[in-house]
């Protein structure tokens, strides 16, 4: 597993015991193991693995989201008592109860609560398993390339944008955005932590992290025939820039593109879908010089080409 920063806020052992014993639960091994070497973060763009949380359900029985029938494997009441630890981008949630052997999966966009079963397996095979059930198959891509990015409060987040006309290094662009560097709709979930809103853009099919100060959100819907072009100006980009800077590590899709460098402790996520969009993500300050020369040849090498 590929871990995207150095920068990380790790959770000792007696932290989770003491949490275990004044919520009387006792928390899945694997998932205490895994928060004690990585701590809180996201694990392939699609799961928040979180500090366990037990006011996070509390009133939620009152709008009857999910069936609480003689088949269901949760009461009402006991679902105000569940601890959660996990949550996708789509706003799906797991969760555990102290009388219940495994734990459940809290389903956004479905009635039916599910069971799990931790098992014996490790917690990166027990989200890989889980998000495969649910991502199929373009999972199967993720899961080769599997990264985890630590949540941590000093990340540095630059929306940029596809701007119009020519970029330095010659490349027209039928771009007609302006210079707009707001967040992309969405709609479909938004968490926060630590000071940092991460987002599903539903459209594209990717997350977003933005810093809570970061300017509202905002629909961006360009033209289907302008888009075309505009990918493969994008592509070029991340192209020539990974010949320049190889990365330690590079996941391509249909709907984006990333570019990771570890010692910048972040990453460059070019927008396919939208063909408008990039973001990159870096740890700040710079722990050294040359970080922060990478970190300035980057966005410099975007700008060049119309990023900005």
């Amino acid at each position: 597993m590929y871990l995207v920063s150095k920068q990380n806020n790790l959770i000792d052992a007696e932290q989770l015991r003491q949490w275990e014993q004044e919520h009387e639960v006792t928390l899945p091994a694997a998932y205490s193991e895994f928060l004690q070497q990585y701590g809180q973060g996201t694990y392939c763009g699609l799961l928040h693995v979180e500090q366990p949380d037990a006011q996070q359900l509390q009133g939620f029985a009152q709008y009857e989201l999910w069936d609480h029938d003689e088949s269901s494997h949760i009461t009402a009441q006991q679902l105000e008592e569940c601890i959660v630890i996990a949550s996708t981008i789509d706003g799906d949630m797991i969760a555990l109860h102290r009388e219940l052997p495994g734990g459940i999966w809290l389903p956004r966009h479905a009635t039916i609560i599910e069971s799990l079963d931790w098992g014996t397996l490790s917690w990166q095979q027990f989200m890989d398993m889980e998000l495969g059930k649910r991502y199929h198959p373009g999972y199967e891509q993720l899961r080769e390339k599997a990264y985890f990015e630590p949540l941590n409060e000093s990340k540095q987040y630059h929306q940029l944008m596809l701007q119009k006309g020519k970029s330095k290094k010659g490349h027209a662009s039928q771009a007609a955005y302006g210079n707009d560097h707001s967040t992309p709709n969405a709609s479909s979930s938004a968490t926060s932590a630590g000071g940092v809103f991460i987002v599903n853009d539903p459209g594209a099919d990717m997350t977003y992290a933005v810093g809570a100060s970061g300017s509202s959100s905002a629909e961006i819907t360009p033209h289907p025939s302008s888009r075309e072009p505009l990918r493969l100006r994008l592509k070029e980009t991340a192209d020539r820039i990974a010949l320049q800077w190889p990365p330690d590590l590079r996941l391509e899709t249909e709907h984006s593109g990333q570019l990771f460098y570890h010692s910048v402790g972040g990453y460059i996520r070019f927008n396919y879908a939208y063909a408008a969009e990039v973001l990159f993500v870096h740890d700040h300050p710079a722990a050294s010089d040359n970080e922060e020369n990478l970190t300035q040849s980057l966005l410099q090498a975007l700008k060049e080409a119309g990023i900005s």
